[in-house]
């Protein structure tokens, strides 16, 4: 299944044995979770919002939530969070630009799990911060001057109008409260493992791999200035 826009599955059983879910402009909801025997492929320009994802590849251009729980999946995104207190990620891979945000990675039975964050560029993204600013103030007084046009103009072109700039507006505060969002992480990318990491777990900041103390049950690693620092 394949559309421009959001697509949303309500049903609480999710998605079974597709081949492929693809938003090419929008989001995806799926209120249940994704399951198959053959790997599911779940593409979205935006976000994607899942219960749970066994054997399933998700890869979306903002950020993937995973409600509880992530196995022998792989995801791709700029920033992967998963929502539930107990959220667990067990095998295969997740990869982010920004960051990641589990609980649990890993599991008792040592399954090799990584969680990779390739590292973004700070200043850019301050700077398309700036811009969008700019672009909303000044999308919104173009709105007040097209409300304070007299009634003899053309109401139907003022209505277009009015309606093109509102989208825009819409449009570039989500991608601001997104950049915001990111901007709030440590460093140049973040992985935080708020509960527990299990043996045969693999970090990975910058292409660096992370030393894991098995003394230490939850660990936030990020990159700073070319290094991995802990907290």
């Amino acid at each position: 299944m394949e559309a421009t826009n959001d697509i949303e599955i309500n049903s609480p059983y999710g998605l079974g044995n597709i081949k492929s879910l693809i938003s090419t402009n929008g989001s995806i909801y799926i209120k249940g979770g994704v399951a198959s025997k053959n790997r599911v492929e779940i593409i979205a320009g935006k976000n994607v919002y899942v219960k749970f994802a066994d054997n399933a590849r998700i890869v979306c251009g903002e950020t993937a939530h995973i409600g509880y729980y992530c196995i022998n999946s792989d995801i791709v995104a700029k920033g992967v969070t998963f929502d539930s207190f107990n959220g667990q990620v067990i095998g295969g891979s997740i990869r982010a630009e920004v960051y990641i945000s589990v609980p649990i990675c890993g599991s008792e039975l040592e399954r090799k799990t990584t969680l990779e964050v390739t590292g973004f560029n700070r200043q850019a993204l301050v700077r398309r911060l700036d811009e969008l600013f700019h672009e909303i103030s000044t999308r919104k007084i173009e709105m007040q001057k097209l409300k304070s046009q007299p009634e003899s103009s053309g109401r139907n072109s003022l209505s277009e109008k009015m309606s093109i700039l509102r989208d825009e507006i819409k449009s570039m505060e989500a991608e601001r409260k997104q950049i915001a969002l990111y901007l709030k992480k440590k460093g140049d990318g973040e992985i935080s493992v708020t509960k527990r990491i299990y043996p045969n777990s693999c970090i990975i900041l910058g292409c660096m791999f992370a030393e894991i103390d098995p003394q230490v049950m939850a660990q936030t690693f990020y990159l700073k200035d070319g290094e991995i620092k802990m907290l």
